[in-house]
């Protein structure tokens, strides 16, 4: 009986210890992905419609959902000043830095991007 409540404890608090440990995966995943996004930007001409919409919105995302839906807003203005292929070319590596931090259905949308 003893063994049983000592066995369940440390199955309880092990799964605790990962769960803080995804957490703090996901977060410095979050800021990779920020950091990419913001990157992508720093070639833009400073004044440049737009720029500092988009760039204000990724700064302040908090969540990860916010950061994936900014990306059609990265999308436009990357192919306002560098063409749609290019654009989504350096997009789709932000798209898989994604990976593990949103729903799977999300990466998957079955649309395969023009090379």
């Amino acid at each position: 009986m003893v063994r049983k409540r000592i066995s369940k404890f440390v199955t309880t608090f092990a799964g605790l210890l990962s769960a803080a440990d995804m957490t703090v995966d996901v977060s410095a995943q979050l800021e990779d992905i920020r950091h990419a996004m913001l990157a992508c930007l720093s070639d833009i001409p400073v004044g440049s419609s737009g720029l500092d919409k988009t760039w204000g919105a990724i700064a302040r995302a908090g969540a990860a959902q916010s950061l994936w839906y900014l990306r059609s807003d990265l999308l436009a203005l990357l192919a306002d000043h560098r063409g749609e292929v290019d654009a989504r070319k350096e997009l789709e590596d932000i798209t898989q830095m994604f990976r593990g931090v949103v729903p799977e259905s999300l990466l998957n949308s079955g649309r395969k991007p023009k090379r």
